[in-house]
């Protein structure tokens, strides 16, 4: 989706990327550039640096002196090896993550925005009883 139809369900926005969240996975939408008005050529899966950790994540583009778009500590751990990434519209990397205990999270990395966790939609679907 384009960057603004990306919805930020029981999540928010930071800076270069968003996120969205169930009790099970935290979803992040990481603007990495390129693409159509990102100033470059659209990118390709193998120009990006995605390093997903158990408690760490860093987002980025391969090139050589390219900060990365994101860098940080994950609010808590998540299952890193089950963890998929894809490239969309040649500029943003969408990173969906099973988390290590189901809870919600008052925000996505260490040091950024946090939301009201009180205030989530915490209804379940019957195919999750």
């Amino acid at each position: 989706p384009a960057d603004g139809n990306f919805v930020c369900y029981n999540g928010g926005s930071c800076g270069r990327y968003r996120w969205s969240q169930t009790l099970d996975e935290i979803t992040m939408y990481v603007d990495v550039g390129g693409g159509e008005g990102g100033g470059g050529g659209a990118l390709k899966g193998k120009d990006i640096d995605c390093c997903i950790g158990r408690s760490r994540l860093r987002v980025g583009i391969k090139a050589a002196g390219a900060p990365p778009a994101v860098d940080g500590d994950l609010h808590d751990e998540v299952r890193h090896e089950e963890a998929v990434w894809s490239l969309e519209e040649g500029r943003y990397v969408s990173i969906t993550m099973e988390k290590r205990v189901k809870t919600w999270w008052k925000r996505a990395l260490v040091g950024g925005d946090e939301i009201d966790t009180q205030k989530v939609d915490s209804t379940c679907r019957i195919e999750d009883y």
